[in-house]
């Protein structure tokens, strides 16, 4: 309770992944369905009414660090209370992991067990080192403006 009244909860969930589904949206529908917590997810949101249950919610819970969320925190330093899921240590991503091509910040050559040499060179095929530097250092703002960071297991909550 906040102020005599239910907090609400806003769920960042626009970007459709299993992950969002599953630990996101599907706990933010039970809690509406069950009047537990009232709540507003983003994914079915225009961004007008987005802007809107961001102001007005008291607790937001993402997964997602996006430049539009980040500045917006800052303007609320401590009246929002954040709550950050991770379900990946995406400081450290494999060179072999596909997502190192939007987390990765370092050259790297894939020696491919045919012989073959594949080449992740920065300027390249989509491959931007310091817009990758630039998004990781996005994340670890969001993370430390959090209030409260939630992982899947403890080995993850160790690089955290």
């Amino acid at each position: 309770m906040i102020d005599g009244r239910p907090a609400i909860l806003f769920c960042e969930t626009k970007i459709e992944t299993g992950c969002n589904f599953y630990r996101a949206r599907q706990v933010a529908l039970e809690m509406l369905e069950q009047d537990i917590f009232p709540c507003a997810l983003s994914r079915d949101l225009s961004d007008k009414d987005f802007e809107y249950w961001l102001d007005k919610a008291d607790v937001i819970f993402t997964k997602v660090a996006t430049v539009k969320l980040f500045e917006y925190l800052k303007t609320k330093p401590m009246e929002k209370k954040v709550i950050f899921d991770m379900d990946d240590n995406i400081f450290e991503v494999d060179p072999f992991n596909p997502a190192y091509e939007k987390r990765g910040v370092k050259n790297v050559d894939y020696h491919l067990p045919d012989g073959r040499i594949v080449k992740l060179r920065d300027g390249v095929d989509g491959f931007d080192i310091d817009e990758n530097r630039a998004n990781l250092e996005l994340y670890a703002a969001c993370l430390r403006r959090s209030d409260l960071i939630i992982t899947p297991s403890p080995v993850l909550s160790g690089f955290l």
